[in-house]
């Protein structure tokens, strides 16, 4: 916050991630800490207090995504946008992840992935891109 303040940022006014060379950056959410465990096309979402989520639409792109990969285990957070991918408050976002009211709501559920653990059975250690 203290960066933050000198730069004059606030994160509610970021709407675009700067364009690293050679690095990866995306924009951070609010959300909940998970793993998510990809086996046999099927995504578990897990969190610290071992809540197990299956059958998400989140699930079903990493599935998509890592389909050609066999199995595999990703850190990262659940969070959820509202219409047209604008932000929300905390409080909204943590009671869309833990008691979507409708189909809207839980379409509205991401997973953003932090880093891959494993890979096949492997701890995972090649380079991201």
């Amino acid at each position: 916050n203290r960066y933050k303040h000198a730069l004059g940022l606030k994160a509610a006014e970021v709407d675009e991630v700067p364009n690293i060379e050679n690095g990866i950056s995306t924009m951070k959410y609010d959300g909940e800490l998970n793993l998510a465990f990809l086996d046999d096309g099927v995504v578990t979402f897990a969190n610290r207090y071992s809540r197990l989520r299956i059958e998400m639409e989140a699930g079903e792109e990493i599935a998509e995504a890592f389909k050609d990969c066999g199995n595999c285990t990703l850190a990262g957070e659940l969070y959820a946008v509202g219409e047209n991918g604008t932000k929300l408050t905390l409080g909204e976002v943590m009671h869309r992840i833990k008691n979507p009211h409708n189909e809207e709501e839980e379409a509205s559920i991401r997973f953003g992935a932090f880093d891959i653990l494993r890979m096949n059975g492997e701890n995972w250690n090649a380079d991201y891109l």
